[in-house]
């Protein structure tokens, strides 16, 4: 038997994979390789944005879907072993891992007082992981230091970053203690003492880094917290010996309702007589 096949039925055939007799040019697609294809065309649109495995278009600045919520990096590069020394001309480079997988990558420099600004750092997920690594400048006799944080959408992290001296063994501490920090009152201020310990527990001559996260407070080089608003959050101390990130933290609370302890009452001497 000849089997006869016109020009729009052969087209039909092959667009909806659908026969009308017991002969057909094209086999019915498995339902397999239809959710084959459909998972590569998603795939197309998650990870094909433009530049460097991005998936935002226009350099990061609009992420798919439209959702332009941004997160905010500000802090200080200084010396490790002296907190009041800046550490200007070093380059710092936030990477900004997604929840969903795609990275983004933004660098600065750090200006002559040692400070850096990444003012909207594309965050359209829950949470972000961001990485930021520091490298002083050629010919500087500090060493790099690389930290890694999740940060939530429309937060800011507060990154007071210590380089060691080129003199220094990074691999030396062995833990990073931090004091403690209850409950303080909107407006007061309070120290936050961060230190690298040795395998023995000896205290070592270098501080380590910083990391506030929330918008209620500033903290600087040195550990001074300063709140501006209530909330809750953590200062956590990082130190990156080079093969392990090592940290401590302590939680802080800003509360109006604080109550401050009343001065001890004055001491009146005793009448004579």
């Amino acid at each position: 038997m000849q089997i006869k096949h016109s020009k729009t039925g052969y087209t039909n055939r092959i667009l909806t994979g659908v026969t009308t007799g017991r002969h057909s040019c094209l086999p019915a697609p498995a339902p397999f390789l239809l959710l084959v294809l459909l998972l590569s065309i998603l795939a197309s649109f998650v990870i094909g944005g433009c530049g460097s495995g991005s998936n935002f278009f226009d350099g990061g600045h609009v992420p798919i879907g439209g959702n332009a919520a941004v997160s905010r990096i500000v802090g200080l590069v200084y010396d490790a072993e002296n907190s009041s020394a800046p550490v200007p001309n070093a380059t710092v480079l936030v990477t900004n891992t997604l929840l969903a997988g795609p990275t983004r990558m933004q660098t600065v420099t750090t200006g002559a007082n040692g400070s850096f600004d990444f003012p909207s750092m594309s965050n359209p997920y829950a949470v972000s992981r961001m990485t930021v690594l520091v490298t002083p400048k050629v010919g500087s006799d500090r060493q790099s230091q690389q930290l890694s944080f999740p940060v939530q959408p429309g937060q800011t992290a507060h990154v007071m970053v210590a380089l060691p001296s080129i003199s220094f063994d990074q691999t030396t501490p062995a833990a990073v203690s931090v004091s403690q920090v209850s409950t303080i009152s909107a407006g007061d201020s309070t120290q936050v003492t961060a230190s690298l310990l040795s395998a023995s527990g000896a205290k070592l001559p270098v501080t380590p880094s910083l990391i506030f996260i929330g918008t209620f407070g500033t903290i600087t080089p040195d550990g001074l917290f300063t709140s501006a608003a209530t909330g809750t959050g953590v200062i956590t101390a990082y130190w990156d010996t080079g093969s392990a990130l090592l940290s401590g933290s302590s939680s802080i609370t800003v509360d109006t309702q604080t109550i401050h302890k009343p001065p001890p009452p004055p001491v009146v001497p005793p009448s004579g007589g």
